[in-house]
């Protein structure tokens, strides 16, 4: 696994709700800073983040929907996911949750580093 691979793999969510899993990943810094200026409403995170999903049946997805387990479909996903606040909710309150934690993390790590360890960038006039 390239070093660029495991950067992506430590984004990696799993948000479990009710008996559906949604698979997703947390967003770098730079896109969560985006988030306020852009005005993404929550189930447009939703769309953003979440990759995959297990045990979703239709009826989770639609009112009208079987118990058939469906595939995880991009395109199925966005236009569920409009119609489903509590789904959407739990997969942004997880995907912030993480995010703040990784910033409390790499703050405490930035802290403990060693003196003189941290590049800084210089300004030139």
């Amino acid at each position: 696994m390239s070093l660029a691979e495991k950067i992506r793999a430590s984004r990696k969510l799993e948000i479990k709700v009710g008996e559906a899993v949604y698979f997703a990943r947390r967003p770098t810094f730079e896109e969560f800073g985006t988030w306020l200026r852009d005005k993404l409403t929550d189930p447009e995170i939703a769309r953003r983040y979440v990759t995959g999903w297990q045990n979703v049946r239709a009826k989770d997805l639609f009112q009208d929907g079987t118990d058939d387990l469906i595939e995880f479909d991009q395109e199925v996903w966005n236009e569920a996911v409009g119609d489903m606040p509590d789904t959407w909710k739990a997969v942004v309150d997880r995907i912030v949750t993480a995010t703040n934690d990784y910033h409390k993390s790499a703050q405490a790590n930035s802290k403990n580093s060693r003196a003189g360890s941290n590049l800084k960038r210089s300004v030139k006039s």
